[in-house]
């Protein structure tokens, strides 16, 4: 399959660059975009086999974000995993809503992050063979 690109979609430049330095130990590689605007031209651009995507963000929310990217023909197969701190039910179904794969809570595990990126990369492959 090659090299796995990860998209990490987060307006804290502090926290993309920890989430990079995590997915890069497991040997990811990894772009950023530091909003949901960038995140809408890296995703169509560049492709990636997944994008973890924070809620909260300036102008385009993550929940904006994730809906379109899956009403886009280039980039709906790609798996979302919104990272974000808001916690609640109706945070968390607002965005399967939104088109999302999966979710994770800050501050999150590393390893479960990890276990999520796989889990979902994983099923991404399954759906294409």
């Amino acid at each position: 399959m090659g090299t796995i690109r990860i998209l990490v979609v987060d307006d804290d430049a502090r926290v993309r660059e920890m989430i990079e330095f995590r997915l890069r130990l497991f040997g990811y590689e990894v772009i950023q975009a530091a909003d949901g605007t960038e995140a809408l031209d890296v995703a169509t651009r560049e492709k990636p086999n997944l994008v973890l995507l924070d809620v909260m963000m300036p102008e385009l929310d993550g929940f904006q974000v994730c809906t379109r990217l899956k009403q886009n023909d280039a980039t709906k197969d790609i798996p979302v995993v919104m990272l974000t701190a808001k916690a609640e039910a109706k945070d968390v179904t607002r965005a399967f809503n939104s088109g999302a794969n999966d979710y994770v809570v800050k501050p999150y595990d590393p390893m479960v992050l990890q276990q999520k990126v796989v889990q979902n990369l994983r099923q991404t492959a399954g759906a294409r063979s």
